[in-house]
């Protein structure tokens, strides 16, 4: 090996090597390192829909149904740009039901009741108990009992 490419080797390990140590000073932030400062949470969301806004969801669901087969129907014979407006019409008569049944009220009461249950819990990520394959805190009770579905 000649004395230009020992020294390229040289020059290389000494990198590597400043590199670790910068690495190490810098301390754990992996995800992982997070989760021992903090504890995961998890919620059935699904579960909490269903018992706290089930009814409303419902119908907004029964409502959403109706009016795509009516938009269907009439769409059929019209050009595509009264489709367009039609659809627009339609987007809006489903926005104003949604508003009606007071669904943005709904899932801001999860929301908050959400937020409340993981502070109390010292929890700063929650996910939906689909992602969790092991661990975390279920809280899924918790805002249940802050929306008053249970006891």
């Amino acid at each position: 090996m000649d004395l230009s490419l020992k020294k390229s080797w040289l020059y290389l390990l000494v990198a590597l090597a400043a590199a670790a140590v910068a690495v190490s000073l810098a301390g754990d932030r992996s995800p992982l390192s997070a989760q021992t400062q903090s504890p995961v949470g998890f919620i059935d969301r699904d579960l909490v829909l269903r018992s706290y806004a089930g009814e409303a969801i419902a119908a907004v669901l029964a409502e959403r149904d109706r009016l795509q087969e009516e938009f269907d129907r009439i769409a059929a014979r019209l050009d595509e740009e009264a489709k367009l407006a039609l659809f627009q019409e339609y987007e809006e008569r489903l926005a104003r039901y949604e508003e009606e049944m007071g669904i943005d009220q709904l899932i801001g009461d999860i929301d908050q009741a959400l937020a409340a249950a993981a502070a109390e819990a010292g929890v700063s990520v929650v996910v939906d108990q689909s992602a969790v394959v092991w661990g975390g805190v279920d809280l899924t009770g918790a805002v249940l009992r802050r929306l008053g579905v249970i006891q």
